[in-house]
């Protein structure tokens, strides 16, 4: 995919220089330097000649029009928040110049001035260790799973919904894909493997995924990315407390700063998650630095 979003010359430095299989991100600031994120470290590109390799507004209008399909009314509700998913879970976040409506709702960006290629990374059995951890008395408990953006969150999930299809009884997974990174949804059909028996709501709000999904879909278990209002929080509670287990992560780096965030506060109190698994800001990612149980006690390092 990354060569269909950058130029030749961008693409041919980076293949020539890096492991694909470590590149996190690709970043694009017109006028400024290319930057990749390898193996947790910022480089910026160098060509053929050992001088800095510069980006320019058409390399940022190449990656936004190959990753909207040539077609950006189709994506308006994306670039609304910041970001673009393109084809196999790349998500390409944007920062530009806010367009309000009534000074108020977020109608628009325009003028965007960068892009930050996320590569998402496909690792089948990669949270095989961890999955049995979750279980309790042979059933996956619920899960809470935190690490610093870049981690590995989404490609621990990823595999974890994957792990749940394989069971010798498989049970039903929902997938609340919210920005299309997790099982990169294209026409319909998901084009990364999240497992055999998992329904994928693609753009959903959690509190829609979690209302609707548990009333229409009936899973076992539900899986979401990033935590980040109380709005979410409730919908967790709700589920929980109906009887669904649920698989979420978190931007946090670690269980006191977690124990900080307002917006997961009544979940901690409730003791709603039965294990806490911190994923470690150094390292490759879905480096694991520990799992706690539901009273924040460090069962495993």
């Amino acid at each position: 995919m990354l060569e269909k979003l950058l130029s030749n010359t961008v693409y041919k430095s980076i293949n020539n220089n890096f492991d694909n299989s470590f590149i996190e991100e690709v970043r694009l600031r017109i006028n400024c330097p290319v930057v990749v994120k390898y193996k947790g470290t910022c480089i910026c590109l160098k060509d053929e000649f050992g001088s800095l390799m510069v980006a320019d507004r058409q390399d940022i209008e190449r990656v936004i029009s190959v990753a909207s399909n040539y077609s950006l009314y189709t994506v308006e509700n994306q670039i609304k928040q910041a970001f673009i998913t393109a084809e196999k879970g790349y998500r390409i976040g944007l920062s530009g110049e806010i367009i309000t409506e009534f000074g108020e709702n977020i109608k628009s960006l325009k003028n965007i001035y960068s892009v930050n290629i996320r590569v998402p990374h496909i690792i089948l059995n990669c949270s095989f260790c961890v999955y049995k951890m979750l279980k309790i008395n042979g059933a996956i408990g619920n899960t809470l799973i935190l690490s610093p953006p870049g981690a590995g969150k989404t490609t621990l999930i990823r595999d974890l919904s994957y792990q749940l299809s394989k069971e010798k009884i498989p049970l039903n997974v929902l997938l609340l894909d919210e920005r299309y990174e997790i099982a990169g949804v294209k026409n319909g059909v998901p084009t990364i493997k999240v497992g055999d028996c998992c329904d994928i709501l693609s753009g959903s709000t959690k509190e829609f995924g979690f209302n609707q999904g548990i009333r229409s879909l009936a899973p076992d278990v539900i899986i979401t990315d990033e935590i980040g209002s109380i709005l979410d929080s409730q919908s967790i509670y709700k589920a929980i407390n109906s009887g669904v287990r649920v698989i979420a992560t978190i931007h946090a780096e670690s269980i006191d700063m977690l124990k900080d965030k307002v917006e997961t506060k009544d979940l901690l109190d409730n003791q709603c998650f039965d294990r806490y698994v911190v994923l470690s800001k150094n390292g490759f990612p879905g480096k694991l630095e520990g799992i706690y149980d539901k009273n924040l006690k460090c069962i495993y390092y």
